[in-house]
């Protein structure tokens, strides 16, 4: 079988004529995009952070055909701005033209999270190691797009930063990697103690303060067809100068907190509540309590280490 073609074959202008064309199909774990843009801002983006991600046929099949083009009017001149578009609708009001890249991530992960009913679909991440997955559900702000960020470039394989994709038959993750979105401080942290990392284009403005999205690497990408077999979920809980502290969550408080969590949990009904208490019945979970990414990393160490491969 030959390997797929990426989009790192094309040059930019090559993938600026893909975009305002027939659109650029690329396969992001178990789904398949396909983006229209004629905007410069979304071409680079595109060309720095999916630079591994494999290109799909000119007439395969995509799960969401989105756009992020300028609005229709004379703003589009006198006041340029970017409007996410899923098909013909606009589910969000336009932003500023520099978001643009950023509202595209932000836009596929409100489609996935809003119309993606084949799997339970949580606010988390996920990351593995030798086999053994774990869970990091959170809300905005708890700190995991950073520490999984950190897992992924000392030898775990990212999953997911955002959202996790729970097979309801199998109860394995199906890969989802995409750009990593940090937000203020992690921005700094990651390229300090990362110096590889590859970020895009940073915004200052939004509503969540800066934001950058990072690269996943080549292994994260490429190893995307392989489920991820749950072995624990850990709750990271990032405050600055906290102290660092691991405990252990109760089952019926992880079955709550991942409900909480959930996008689609009322929609897939008994199914997801069958998937939800299997879990909890047979992984640990844990609370863990961090003021530095190197204590929050130690601490997701000591839990690996202690954790039975899944079965």
């Amino acid at each position: 079988m030959s390997t797929p073609l990426t989009v790192s074959t094309l040059s930019i202008g090559a993938l600026r004529r893909v975009l305002r064309g027939p659109g650029l199909g690329v396969r992001a774990g178990t789904l398949g995009l396909r983006v229209f843009s004629s905007l410069s801002a979304v071409a680079r983006g595109i060309h720095t952070l999916y630079s591994d991600y494999p290109l799909l046929e000119p007439d395969a099949f995509a799960d969401f055909r989105v756009r992020v083009d300028g609005p229709p009017g004379p703003r589009r001149w006198l006041r340029p701005q970017a409007q996410f578009y899923l098909g013909r609708t606009a589910p969000f009001q336009p932003l500023p033209r520099h978001h643009a890249m950023a509202m595209l991530e932000w836009g596929v992960n409100w489609c996935v999270s809003s119309h993606l009913h084949r799997y339970l679909v949580l606010h988390a991440a996920a990351a593995e190691r030798d086999g053994r997955t774990y869970l990091f559900p959170g809300a905005s702000g708890s700190g995991k797009s950073t520490l999984v960020a950190a897992l992924m470039f000392s030898g775990w394989r990212l999953l997911t930063d955002e959202l996790v994709l729970l097979d309801l038959d199998t109860e394995t993750v199906k890969p989802f990697p995409r750009p990593l979105g940090l937000k203020n401080a992690a921005i700094h942290v990651i390229r300090r103690d990362f110096p590889p990392a590859t970020l895009g284009e940073v915004v200052n403005d939004t509503s969540k303060g800066q934001v950058a999205h990072l690269r996943p690497n080549a292994r994260s990408v490429q190893q995307a067809d392989l489920p991820g077999h749950i072995a624990g979920v850990v709750f990271p809980h990032y405050r600055a100068g906290a102290r660092a502290e691991l405990e252990e969550a109760h089952p019926a408080d992880t079955f709550l907190a991942l409900v909480n969590q959930s996008f689609n949990y009322q929609v897939l009904g008994e199914c997801a509540f069958r998937l939800l208490s299997s879990v909890v019945r047979r992984v640990p979970a844990y609370h863990v309590h961090y003021g530095t990414l190197d204590e929050g990393h130690g601490l997701i160490r000591k839990i690996d280490a202690q954790t039975s491969p899944p079965l």
